[in-house]
Formats: C-alpha cells, sequence, structure tokens
C-alpha cells in the first residue's frame, strides 16, 4: 500500500478510546494522528463487513433514535474513510484490549484485511488499571480511562509486530466467525465465539417488573450486568434493540416511542 506520509497512524477500535487517546498524545506532547473504528463488530453480520446487507440489518435490529437509520449512512461513510486512513502512514500503531469485545472484534478484522501489511500492536488486554485504588482490575477498555492516567509513553515502547503464530491464530478466529455469521458475538478466555441473537433475552427479561419502568434502565442494567471483572461485552444499543424486539415477540407491554429508550416504558405482561 502506497505510504504518503511518514506521520504515525494509530488506529483505535471505539470512538471513546480515539477521543482519550488524542488526549493522551497532546497532553503528553507526542505526535501522531488517531483514526477509529465507528462500526461495533460485536454484533450483525460480518460476513462482509463492508456490504449494504450488513448495514441495512443494523439499521433495521439496531437503529435507536429516530434519526439513527441516517446515522448509519453516516457510519458506513465513516467506516470507508477508517479503512483509507488507516491505509496511510510510514507507522502504524493498532490499539487493543481482548477485554472489551468490541475492540477485539474489530481488531481481528484489522488483522484479517491487513495479513500481510506491517504495524505494531499495543495489547492492552493485561495492563493493571493506571486510575484510582478501588477501581477496575484491568484496563477493560482504552476509552474507559482518564487521558491523565494513560502512560502512551511506556506503552507506546512496548509496541510490537505480532508473531507469525498469533497472526494465525487471530486470523483462525476471525475466519471461523466470519462463517458463522452470527448476528452476536460474546466473549471470554478463548475469544469471541458466537451466540444467537436472542443470548440475552432471559436476562432482559429479568430486569422488568409488572410495573412500568423505563426502557433506558432496563437496558442499562442488562449492559451494565454484563460488564463483568475480566470482559466487556456488547453495549447498551443492542440490549434497546431487544428490547423492542421482546415487545415485538410479546413477551414486553410498552408505552411511548421505543426508539426513545428515556421517554418510553415496558413491563411484563399482565
Amino acid at each position: 500500500m502506497d505510504r504518503s506520509t511518514s506521520e504515525t497512524i494509530h488506529v483505535v477500535f471505539t470512538p471513546s478510546g480515539a477521543g482519550i487517546l488524542r488526549q493522551a498524545l497532546r497532553q503528553q506532547g507526542i505526535v501522531g494522528r488517531v483514526t477509529e473504528l465507528t462500526d461495533n463488530l460485536s454484533y450483525g453480520p460480518i460476513q462482509d463487513t463492508d456490504s449494504q446487507a450488513r448495514f441495512h440489518w443494523l439499521k433495521a435490529e439496531i437503529g435507536s433514535y429516530d434519526e439513527w437509520p441516517e446515522q448509519y449512512d453516516e457510519i458506513q461513510t465513516d467506516v470507508a474513510r477508517f479503512w483509507r486512513e488507516s491505509a496511510d502512514g510510514e507507522k502504524r500503531v493498532v490499539w487493543l484490549t481482548r477485554r472489551s469485545l468490541r475492540e477485539y472484534a474489530g481488531f481481528l478484522e484489522w488483522v484479517w484485511r491487513y495479513r500481510d501489511e506491517t504495524y505494531d500492536v499495543i495489547d492492552l488486554t493485561d495492563v493493571p488499571w493506571p486510575g484510582e485504588a478501588g477501581s477496575a482490575k484491568w484496563l477493560m477498555s482504552l476509552g474507559a480511562v482518564a487521558p491523565e492516567y494513560l502512560d502512551t509513553q511506556q506503552l507506546l515502547s512496548a509496541a510490537s509486530p505480532l508473531a507469525r503464530a498469533q497472526l494465525q491464530d487471530y486470523l483462525s478466529l476471525w475466519e471461523g466467525l466470519r462463517r458463522e455469521n452470527s448476528e452476536l458475538r460474546v466473549v471470554g478466555p478463548t475469544g469471541p465465539v458466537s451466540v444467537p441473537i436472542t443470548h440475552y433475552d432471559e436476562m432482559i427479561l429479568s430486569f422488568a417488573r409488572p410495573q412500568w419502568l423505563k426502557v433506558a434502565r432496563i437496558a442499562g442494567s442488562a449492559s451494565a450486568a454484563t460488564w463483568t471483572d475480566d470482559y466487556i461485552q456488547c453495549g447498551f444499543e443492542f440490549f434497546s434493540a431487544r428490547i423492542r424486539a421482546l415487545v415485538s415477540a410479546g413477551r414486553l407491554e410498552a408505552q411511548g416511542n421505543l426508539r426513545r429508550e428515556r421517554h418510553s416504558e415496558v413491563r411484563l405482561p399482565r
């Protein structure tokens, strides 16, 4: 690929992580450009991540607020821009943690696309939480740490290319997930695995009550329940989408516009 500039490109797989890294680099006087993948590959079909089919699925199944269908058109444009930008630069540094499903899935797609390319990796999976005492044990996500706690100088010094065996393991893992093309994945000690889209439905229902509760409350509770001491699974927007699916299936009753989670409510059928 063309290396049109000698600038270091930092590749990140969440918008929040990109924002944190930009601030940290600026605070520590490190020159570099950050580009982020805005698509969340923890859910949705992944056999062809650039396809119209994937983005149609996202609009139909995940799109939350009324204006989100248009935002998914923007995401598709942003995704194309990300892959163009991440191909530039004489040096590319890829940031991830295998404890975050979204970051791990985005990284696996990166490895699959750039299997023959040269780049360095900063794997935060076993980096202890750098913030206040009593917080999480591990740095669970690049986007979950304040920039002043992120020692980018030290982390950059640990950046290194993937070993060939490790690269092959990642390729094998992602190729298997792409073949399965499930609509949902979860992450654990062995990496991401495919599960049915209904995987969390019973847990979501466990947070519902016979009285009306805000959709945002139930989706937030379900999302928090999947954030363990070791892994972060899919996020709030996925659980909001599953609540709408449970309403459509008659397993929840609803009032209000469900695409506005803080202004709508659901309850268990009476």
